[in-house]
């Protein structure tokens, strides 16, 4: 159990920093297109910056995964002859839940990195980072075994 939280809590945290770190560089790139010149040292502050101030968007992200690592887990248990790649589904699936269930609520993309195709599929690959992270490496080790 303790290792099934761990893979768990690395997921999110991947998924988060990385997450993070493509809105990041979308909206720096955004603003460069539009001509603001953006230094290095600024892009390594808004980056840090960024990922210890979407603490939110962590909280969004782990509560994501834990239903989608779940109900990815009992599918597997069911249906053993499933692959690990389920998780990185999973993980692909929660991003694009958690971008579109925000959109109507705030009527808005909340995480402007996200709002091109671009920068929303980034946000995707994210999650599909994240689940391969959290899958587990022996076919006998599944989330719900």
């Amino acid at each position: 159990m303790l290792q099934l939280v761990g893979r768990f809590l690395t997921a999110v945290l991947v998924t988060y920093v990385l997450a993070s770190l493509f809105h990041t560089y979308f909206v720096l790139n955004g603003l460069e297109d539009v001509g603001t010149e953006i230094t290095l040292s600024t892009r390594v502050t808004t980056s840090i910056s960024d990922i210890f101030g979407l603490f939110a968007y962590a909280g969004i992200i782990a509560a994501g995964l834990l239903i989608g690592f779940s109900v990815m887990g009992l599918i597997r248990k069911f249906y053993k002859l499933l692959p690990r790649w389920v998780y990185p589904l999973a993980g692909l699936l929660t991003m694009i839940c958690i971008h579109l269930a925000m959109f109507p609520i705030f009527e808005v993309t909340l995480i402007a990195g996200a709002r091109s195709t671009l920068g929303f599929a980034a946000q995707c690959v994210a999650g599909i980072i994240g689940g391969w992270v959290f899958a587990p490496k022996a076919s006998k080790d599944t989330m719900f075994s």
